[in-house]
């Protein structure tokens, strides 16, 4: 999982050995300043790393990327009572409202039709409400790293995050209640990310699931016939 904010750190979920202990990777990736950088997430520094990790654990480097999964977490702008305009009706997050999902149709999110069903179906083993996001339709849509990253790598992303009033202002406010739900959230990903894959691929009426799928635990990155 990747985090775009230091207050909320949170590993990067890119599975690359066993189902058991998937690969933890930290970084803020420099989003406020520019992604634009040396090391930062529209740079090779991600892909890199994953690389040489599956080099280090003797893992095939692009069927790791096809078999992982990204959950770009940045925060999410909850309905403003005193600007409730700026939100399109059906799209209203609130503060103890859930973990939000995000969506944009220019990508300015990643999330697409596969990932959002991967998440909800995490937030229901959970047990955790979801609340959908998209920009009004006359308004400007921010962006998180999630869509430079997936571009950059080919991993199918989700982006979601708690939702927040008055982002970047002097007076950032969040329920505690969103934090736990965004905790219960990520735990399920980490806990079922085999068997909700394997559930998915075999629904997409595209032929038989990864062969990978029916003995997970021998190895992450193996290629398989």
């Amino acid at each position: 999982m990747v985090c775009e904010r230091g207050f909320f750190a949170a590993p990067c979920f890119l599975p690359l050995i066993l189902l058991a202990s998937p690969f933890f990777f930290s970084g803020a990736l420099a989003p406020q300043v520019g992604s634009l950088s040396a090391q930062g997430a529209d740079s090779p520094f991600f892909s890199d790393v994953m690389e040489r990790c599956c080099g280090a654990f003797k893992a095939d480097f692009f069927a790791t990327k096809a078999r992982s999964f990204q959950i770009s977490s940045d925060m999410a702008h909850a309905v403003h009572p005193n600007y409730a305009e700026r939100h399109d009706p059906q799209h209203k997050p609130t503060l103890h409202g859930g973990v939000v999902l995000k969506h944009n149709a220019n990508q300015r999110y990643a999330t697409n039709g596969a990932s959002a069903a991967t998440v909800r179906r995490f937030a229901e083993i959970a047990g955790v409400p979801l609340q959908e996001f998209a920009v009004k339709a006359d308004g400007a849509c921010g962006t998180t790293i999630g869509p430079l990253t997936s571009a950059g790598t080919g991993i199918r992303t989700v982006d979601v995050g708690p939702p927040q009033l008055s982002m970047h202002s002097c007076r950032e406010m969040m329920a505690t209640s969103d934090i736990q739900s965004a905790v219960k959230l990520f735990t399920a990903a980490f806990a079922h990310f085999g068997p909700v894959m394997m559930a998915l691929e075999a629904g997409d009426n595209v032929g038989s699931p990864d062969p990978f799928w029916a003995a997970p635990g021998n190895g992450w990155g193996n290629k398989t016939a």
